[in-house]
């Protein structure tokens, strides 16, 4: 008696396509870091509208250092101090990946607010002189 064993095909194919799937997505994400980053950047506060997080880095790891703007960057495209969050003023000049969200009334999530330059108020001094006659 021959044994005859039913292997159906449709196993290995599907076991070939998950395999191609997950090479081809590690080659995507890693090999051509070709994801979407959403980094808080510093923001200058005097020359641009920055967001602001009534919290503290103690209390929250993940808690922003100062006033920040938002930066979707394709990954491919970032320099690595953006990754690292130690930019200084970054920009996003030419690149084409690149977009900035500053703060304004729609662009608030929940626990954000626009950080508010102080006011600064120059009290003006009237002075008279007296004149001795």
């Amino acid at each position: 008696m021959k044994r005859i064993r039913n292997v159906p095909v449709v196993l290995p194919l599907l076991a070939v396509f998950i395999l191609c799937v997950i090479i081809f997505r590690y080659y995507d994400y890693v090999i051509q870091r070709n994801f979407v980053m959403d980094v808080n950047a510093p923001c200058d506060t005097s020359t641009e509208q920055c967001f602001a997080v009534d919290c503290s880095p103690a209390e929250k790891p993940d808690c922003p250092d100062g006033p920040y703007k938002k930066i979707k960057i394709k990954n491919a495209d970032a320099p690595r101090c953006l990754e690292n969050h130690q930019c200084k003023f970054f920009s996003c000049g030419d690149i084409v990946s690149c977009t900035t969200t500053y703060c304004s009334s729609n662009s608030l999530t929940e626990g954000e607010s626009c950080f508010q330059k102080p006011t600064t108020t120059i009290d003006s001094v009237s002075s008279t002189s007296k004149q001795s006659t």
